[in-house]
């Protein structure tokens, strides 16, 4: 007996329509892309927290890929997307009415910056689809229009926006899963790069309390401070001086500004705000990203440092997964322009130690010693410079990533909670390697950042593999993890230690293209170097 190609299934907003299909593996399911979990945020919503959709009473068409929020292309040098791209999507093996699939929601990355959930181009959850679980992931606004910050309580723009975008996605999951076949009391939340820094944001946010029951932060979490949390500067002036601003300064007077500017303009613009200080002796990587909001709404996501956020968590009994790669830092070669800068820069100042998270100005003797300490860490006696790239690296790693990492894996266990603390390092260098691969870099050692994403994805940029190759087998090794993790609450490798003790090194089960086994971190006695910094600048570590 045919089946019906296209499926009907009732949301709290309203009916939405999918269709069936096949993966590239012979697998069949239902797709549903694009449903809209978010009033489109223009005009006076534009840069505030999401509202929900109006309802609607003719079936939503849910066949045609997912639009995107507003992204800056730099190489295209524009802006692609549309302000209308808080949408949702579902796919499912089946509509179940018992015996409900477990949930795995995703969220990408991008630096906070770019990125969409489209299944087109990187995040086909077709490997996923083997296994007997739903995969939902969404969008949620990026760059300015989802992290401008405001200091004026009466203007209600307090700052981040597109994770409030993601806390409704996953109140949407909660709500409307079980109509998909989905059961709302088995939810994993998973991500990479920023996804990851978001996952672990939700778990330190009360606002995100029992909307998921389980998470993996793969490559990034709030303690990245860097990039996952900024200090609040006047970011929004400056982007709207940049779109011919010429008001008086106030929050209510750029606010009105911006919320009439072309929108394409103001990504453009925003990408060009941080000076030569902030680029090259801060280390600050992206512009605009998650703050701590300057006033409480009742949609305040971020109240206080995510340190401390950390301490209080509402997460502390869940079990949760942390990871990075082995090369976290060839993330910088993805954007060469600005390596040769960052790289003179180290040479000559302060630049080395993290300013930011030590609270210290350029200035200060500590900062130059820190720069010292650091400079001989990685280099030794030789100078930085971009014919020898590899210790640069393998210092942006730390920097941007394994530090904080480690620091996030630590206060989960110092809050003494019931969950379980389970730590990966990603060290799979095969033809699935696609950024490494499109970018040129298989001269360095190392999996690049956020190449695990790449092997749970058919997207794109990259091959697909065939099914006897060992790129494929190690698709099904990662996948079969996490899927593992979302379907049973363990991973399936029983050699895989939880980590209980605030002790180092770390243990972290070690994945490569031909084996899995427990080793202590391998960054571990430069990252020891970095306790030690911060230990003698008097900053918090976790």
């Amino acid at each position: 007996m045919s089946l019906e190609k296209f499926v009907t299934v009732n949301t709290q907003h309203g009916p939405v329509k999918g269709d069936r299909r096949t993966t590239i593996l012979g697998m069949d399911y239902i797709n549903f892309q694009g449903i809209p979990y978010m009033k489109a945020p223009v005009g006076k919503l534009r840069f505030r927290a999401p509202v929900e959709p109006e309802k609607w009473t003719e079936t939503f068409d849910a066949t045609q890929d997912c639009p995107s929020f507003p992204n800056y292309d730099s190489n295209l040098k524009k802006t692609t997307g549309i302000e209308d791209g808080g949408r949702i999507n579902v796919f499912t093996k089946e509509i179940r009415t018992s015996n409900l699939y477990p949930v795995l929601v995703y969220i990408h990355g991008g630096g906070y910056q770019v990125g969409s959930s489209s299944p087109n181009f990187l995040y086909n959850p077709c490997y996923f689809l083997q296994k007997e679980i739903i995969f939902v992931s969404f969008n949620y606004r990026v760059g300015a229009l989802g992290f401008l910050s405001l200091d004026d309580p009466s203007v209600d723009v307090p700052g981040n926006a597109g994770l409030k975008d993601q806390r409704m996605a996953l109140k949407w999951i909660k709500e409307n899963i079980k109509n998909f076949g989905g059961d709302p009391d088995n939810i994993t939340l998973f991500g990479t790069s920023a996804g990851g820094a978001s996952v672990h944001y939700h778990l330190i946010s009360e606002k995100s309390k029992g909307l998921f029951h389980r998470a993996i932060a793969m490559s990034g979490t709030s303690l990245n401070m860097n990039w996952a949390h900024h200090p609040r500067r006047n970011y929004a002036e400056r982007i709207a001086k940049l779109c011919g601003y010429e008001g008086d300064g106030s929050d209510k007077s750029v606010l009105e500004f911006l919320e009439n500017a072309d929108f394409e303009k103001i990504m453009e613009k925003a990408e060009s705000i941080l000076t030569n200080e902030e680029k090259y002796e801060e280390q600050m990587i992206v512009t605009v990203s998650p703050v701590v909001e300057p006033y409480i709404t009742e949609h305040t996501f971020i109240d206080k440092s995510p340190i401390l956020m950390a301490r209080e968590a509402w997460s502390k009994d869940i079990d949760v997964i942390f990871g990075g790669t082995s090369n976290e830092g060839l993330l910088m070669a993805f954007f060469p322009d600005n390596n040769k800068e960052r790289i003179e820069g180290l040479k000559n100042s302060s630049n080395f130690a993290p300013l930011l998270d030590l609270n210290l100005d350029k200035n200060d003797p500590k900062a130059q010693k820190f720069r010292k300490i650091l400079k001989e860490l990685y280099f030794g006696e030789i100078e930085p410079t971009v014919s020898n790239m590899l210790p640069y690296y393998y210092y942006q790693g730390d920097l941007q990533f394994w530090h904080g990492i480690q620091r996030s894996v630590l206060s989960r266990i110092k809050t003494g909670g019931k969950g379980k603390t389970f730590t990966y390092y990603f060290d799979i260098i095969t033809e699935m390697n696609t950024f490494k691969k499109n970018f040129k870099l298989d001269h360095y050692p190392g999996a690049e950042h956020a190449a695990c994403s790449t092997y749970v994805f058919k997207n794109s940029l990259g091959i697909i593999p065939l099914i006897d190759s060992i790129e494929f087998k190690n698709i099904i090794k990662v996948v079969g993890i996490i899927s593992n993790f979302a379907i049973y609450g363990h991973t399936g490798v029983d050699e895989w230690e939880e980590n209980k003790s605030l002790e180092l090194p770390l243990r972290c089960l070690h994945l490569t293209k031909d084996a899995m086994q427990m080793i202590d971190l391998p960054e571990t006695a430069r990252l020891k170097v970095w306790d030690e910094i911060y230990r003698e600048a008097g900053a918090v570590l976790y």
